[in-house]
């Protein structure tokens, strides 16, 4: 069943299923609370699982403040439901932020899955404001997906299809807002990344161009495992089973 909490004056949608240890799904750029399906459900039978339409996402607002607000919102999402710490679970844009409220809000944040992306750098706040003017003028994400590629290879025409699909549910305009913030989000420093003290998972696939944002993690972060999933790209990590089996796996020991 749909909920709705009021964030600031924004109306953020969210799911809530299960009892037990609370964890929060933060879903990537395009996506909603909807996209951790199955695994939220799976997830429901062992712990207390919150997702929710980040703000200008899915049925939640689309206004017009984003970057740190975005942050704001899982704390008002914790406090709304009377969560003192959770465990966030993010992937991509969902990961930045769920590293980000680790970094400002390490009380409660008892442990971080960071998938899909993690520790990015002045490479990525560079493709999200190319994203940004990309769908501003083109509604399209064609004209800057080849740049985010590793360097000799090139999305094929399905790929950039299949990325192109995803805008279809979604409100262009706010999304060019939200990705013109999201450097606001991930710009972070060294010290700021040393200083997570809460278990940390990486997941990424061996052939995600994001890589290397979680390979940089390792030696900085405390208490860092990372896991790469091998043959997988950015797209088909996501609903990987070795991703999955990985956040279950860490799950178990944090809750053990």
């Amino acid at each position: 069943m749909d909920n709705f909490l009021e964030s600031n004056g924004v109306a953020i949608r969210y799911l809530d299923h299960g009892e037990g240890a609370a964890i929060v799904l933060v879903h990537g750029f395009t996506g909603d609370a909807d996209s951790w399906m199955p695994l939220q459900e799976e997830l429901a039978k062992q712990y207390r699982v919150v997702a929710l339409d980040c703000r200008g996402h899915g049925r939640s607002d689309k206004p017009d403040e984003y970057g740190l607000a975005m942050v704001d919102d899982l704390v008002a999402l914790l406090d709304h439901l009377g969560i003192a710490q959770a465990i966030f679970v993010g992937y991509s844009m969902g990961a930045e932020i769920s590293l980000r409220m680790t970094i400002e809000h390490p009380t409660r944040v008892r442990a971080l899955v960071a998938g899909g992306s993690a520790w990015s750098g002045e490479r990525d706040a560079s493709n999200y404001l190319r994203i940004g003017k990309a769908l501003q003028n083109s509604g399209s994400f064609a004209p800057v997906l080849a740049d985010a590629w590793p360097e000799g290879q090139t999305p094929s025409a399905e790929e950039i299809e299949a990325v192109d699909s995803l805008l279809a549910a979604n409100d262009t305009t706010a999304l060019a807002k939200i990705a013109n913030a999201m450097p606001e989000i991930i710009n972070l420093t060294k010290a700021e990344v040393a200083g997570i003290s809460a278990p940390t998972l990486a997941v990424t696939g061996a052939l995600d161009p994001e890589r290397s944002n979680h390979e940089r993690m390792q030696g900085v972060v405390q208490d860092l495992s990372l896991v790469v999933i091998d043959g997988a790209d950015h797209m088909a990590a996501f609903g990987h089973f070795e991703f999955h089996d990985a956040i279950s796996d860490f799950l178990c020991t944090i809750t053990a």
